[in-house]
């Protein structure tokens, strides 16, 4: 391992992802850019993206739905008129997949 990789094995009884990182970059001395945690997750969609679906765990999957269902929640109008209409679901959600 190069000097400027850092191994966050040490730190995954931290909690989440982001936590893990902040306390890698402590423990290293570290400071974190400012935008560190969108570029993680830029990285991780853009790994996502090019992975079968099916590799990646259904938990995952889970917790994405629901995430991008409390975002579409947040975006409807006053007037309770979605702002934005949820996307078609795919035939992997629709059908159990």
């Amino acid at each position: 391992m190069n000097e400027s990789e850092v191994t966050l094995q040490d730190d995954l009884s931290r909690g989440s992802l982001g936590a893990q990182i902040k306390t890698a970059a402590q423990r290293n001395g570290a400071e974190l850019p400012i935008g560190w945690k969108s570029e993680v997750a830029r990285r991780i969609v853009v790994d996502w993206s090019t992975m079968d679906p099916r590799d990646i765990p259904a938990d995952t999957i889970d917790r994405a739905e629901s995430l991008f269902e409390q975002l579409i929640e947040r975006f409807e109008g006053s007037d309770g008129e979605r702002i934005l209409e949820p996307p078609a679901r795919s035939r992997r959600w629709s059908e159990g997949g």
